[in-house]
């Protein structure tokens, strides 16, 4: 660590501690440009996403769901993004001495994908949906990924720690779209008849998407497995993707809930490690 890295600074957002010489907040990202966050502000994006979600209101009308679904964008307005992986890989990542979530466009490093049942190859299609999502190369190894959650609701082939993430911490520089970009990008090769969001509008493309879904039957009580619905492999996921443009730590997560079905006693050690600094950070275990 040099001189001038060892000097602090408080970021003006979050009130984090930082080095002096970052030029982003690590815990926030601020202050930057996202660029997933322009592009889904762009008119004609905010045009496609209107049209879509006013069709979705006319189809619910039209089958007499308007009130379900009515409800239902209620609730998506106060949906959470959360991701999922393996306890060992959430050590790795926040006891570990550098405390830093470092972003680059492999899939593996926060879902952790334990097993690969589609056949397709990530490491290659995870770029390729990035470019086409951004518009060009610059930024792909920028976007750390999550799902839209109501209730802690998780797509379990990633990993059994559900991780929530704080709102004040992404909202600025986070953006939703209406399915998982790689699996969509392997089908389509292009993005131009699908929908994206920002933070604040995410439910509208949660009705423009998943409307459909909601029937004569739907209570509160389903919304959460409507908006994730885990398929039987990855592939048939259906969600809602959150892309969280720039860099985070410990202190950028709201809370973690731990799942594991593996409970010897080396897990044991790797939770209570991750709990002491969840504590040390002020994050909640659930």
């Amino acid at each position: 660590m040099t001189k001038i890295d060892a000097k602090i600074r408080l970021c003006s957002h979050c009130k984090c501690k930082m080095a002096i010489s970052r030029q982003t907040c690590p815990h926030c990202g601020l202050p930057s440009f996202f660029p997933n966050v322009d592009l889904a502000n762009d008119p004609a994006e905010r045009k496609k996403l209107r049209d879509k979600y006013v069709a979705a209101l006319d189809d619910c009308n039209g089958k007499g769901t308007n009130e379900i679904a009515s409800h239902f964008e209620q609730a998506c307005k106060r949906s959470k993004a959360v991701f999922a992986l393996n306890v060992k890989k959430l050590h790795r990542e926040i006891a570990s001495i550098t405390d830093i979530f470092e972003t680059y466009y492999d899939l593996e490093r926060l879902k952790n994908r334990t097993e690969d049942e589609t056949g397709l190859d990530w490491a290659r299609l995870r770029p390729q949906a990035e470019i086409e999502l951004l518009g060009d190369h610059r930024n792909i190894d920028q976007i750390h990924y999550a799902s839209l959650s109501l209730e802690g609701h998780f797509l379990e082939h990633y990993g059994d720690c559900v991780v929530t993430l704080s709102e004040p911490m992404i909202a600025h520089r986070a953006s939703c779209f209406q399915g998982n970009t790689a699996v969509l990008y392997h089908q389509k090769r292009t993005f131009s008849e699908l929908i994206r969001s920002g933070w604040e509008n995410r439910h509208e493309i949660c009705v423009a998407a998943l409307a459909s879904q909601l029937d004569s039957g739907s209570t509160p009580a389903s919304f959460p497995a409507i908006l994730v619905h885990p398929g039987t492999t990855s592939l048939e996921d259906r969600f809602v993707e959150v892309h969280v443009f720039g860099p985070m730590t410990v202190r950028t997560f709201e809370s973690v809930c731990f799942n594991c079905k593996e409970q010897s006693t080396r897990v044991a050690a790797f939770v209570d490690a991750i709990i002491d600094k969840l504590n040390a950070n002020n994050v909640k275990v659930v």
